[in-house]
């Protein structure tokens, strides 16, 4: 999640516990009268009709940071597809692509960048996501290529990292405006997922703060086995910090701004760290006793920055009082039903949860990680055929873009209500039922 963008979503099993549960799971676990009375729809929904069934499917889901624009793509379909976040309608269809499922959308700017590949060359674009215009351009190496962090200066700025380090480009003409060298080997300028055994953590080793001022990174050093370095880079004054682990044996498992920049959170291996940025120290620890393990994976800030919503262990979701380090909302899975995919919203407002063995997304507070409810993306708890759910939450957490063989649509996560399907009239319709 980061901030204003979040890193590419990406639906990943827990290993072969995953796959063993999506076979032998013939008949639900965790879908027994009392599961199935707290769900509005059990199987295919009967009060959405096939018409309003949307043929988009999608792999991957990029939301701009405003909310008014979703861009996807599907491995099958050409170029991705651009649509209005509020009403699903398609507004245009464009050529360029992700680079290993990096995308920056700006909603007020009407623009995202993104690459285009040929067999042998590799370029980046500006692109007007209305039209398709490409607005400008710039070569780069396909052997070592740009990886796309964020936007900086209410999106006249675009965060990136290469070989030479941490740059910001002109969003006009993609010219470098500055930037930052990172005590890192170039080989490892790339932000990486978190290396940790939780493999529903979708943070990257690189997190920028809402406005676009702060870069947070960590990098891992082999040496006599693995240890962890971060620092944080303030990308106005180009000045770089290094951060001391306060848990030097610990791994790292993510980071969070605060949306008023005063707190960077650090996940580890062994709980939560409070960084404070005024102060520039460690202030404060949480400490979790997971079922297996301690770690504190993806998580944003809730609740006016006075929380923190939270993936610990086995799908369990927890709320953290900043000021306290208290817990003061825990939202456990059950045991039968605890692997699957953890979404935050931007804002920390809402989190969804799709658990693997049920075929269920449900969604929870983030400010005390109580359930709100579920939504049933045209099916709910069915007898177990897993059919691998994508999705994306808005960045206020009020609409969850979903798809899967049976459909894509917006969806409400408050009301469970379809808000639109996602219809592409260059694409056939979605199979039967």
């Amino acid at each position: 999640m980061l901030h204003p963008t979040r890193p590419r979503a990406r639906i990943a099993a827990v290993g072969a516990a995953a796959s063993f549960l999506s076979v032998a799971a013939c008949d639900l676990v965790v879908g027994d009268r009392r599961a199935r009375a707290e769900l509005d729809h059990v199987g295919f929904r009967n009060d959405v009709p096939d018409s309003e069934r949307g043929n988009a499917v999608f792999d991957d889901a990029w939301w701009s940071d405003d909310g008014a624009l979703l861009v996807t793509q599907h491995h099958l379909a050409d170029g991705l597809r651009v649509w209005d976040g509020r009403d699903g309608r398609l507004l245009s269809t464009l050529s360029a692509s992700p680079n290993d499922g990096e995308l920056l959308v700006h909603g007020a700017r009407h623009c995202i960048v993104a690459h285009q590949r040929s067999s042998s060359t590799l370029e980046l674009q500006l692109v007007d996501a209305r039209d398709g215009k490409v607005l400008a351009s710039a070569p780069d190496d396909p052997d070592r290529p740009t990886a796309l962090i964020g936007w900086t200066d209410q999106g006249a700025g675009i965060v990136v990292a290469r070989p030479a380090g941490i740059q910001v480009l002109s969003s006009d003409d993609l010219r470098v405006l500055r930037g930052v060298e990172l005590p890192a080997d170039s080989h490892r300028y790339r932000p990486t997922g978190a290396l940790l055994a939780g493999s529903y953590n979708d943070k990257r080793s690189a997190e920028l703060s809402r406005s676009g001022a702060w870069l947070a990174r960590a990098a891992a050093v082999y040496d006599d086995g693995q240890r962890w370095f971060y620092d944080l880079a303030d990308l106005r004054s180009v000045r770089v910090a290094n951060l001391e682990s306060p848990s030097p044996q610990a791994g790292f498992a993510s980071f969070a701004f605060s949306g008023d920049e005063r707190w960077l959170a650090l996940g580890l291996s062994d709980g939560l760290w409070l960084y404070d940025l005024a102060e520039r120290a460690f202030v404060r620890s949480v400490k979790i006793s997971g079922r297996r393990n301690n770690f504190i994976a993806p998580m944003a800030f809730t609740d006016g920055d006075r929380r923190l919503v939270a993936l610990c262990d086995q799908l369990e979701v927890l709320a953290i009082d900043v000021h306290t380090g208290e817990i003061v909302g825990q939202h456990p899975a059950p045991f039968e039903d605890w692997e699957g995919v953890f979404r935050a919203s931007a804002d920390g407002s809402r989190v969804a949860l799709y658990h693997f063995t049920s075929d269920t997304l449900e969604v929870l507070s983030g400010a005390d990680a109580t359930r709100i409810g579920w939504v049933c993306a045209y099916f709910c708890n069915r007898l177990h055929n897993p059919v691998r759910v994508h999705f994306e939450l808005s960045p206020d957490g009020r609409t969850l873009a979903a798809a899967h063989r049976y459909g894509a649509a917006l969806w409400g996560t408050d009301t469970d209500r379809l808000i639109a399907a996602l219809q592409d009239p260059t694409l056939a319709p979605v199979r039967p039922r």
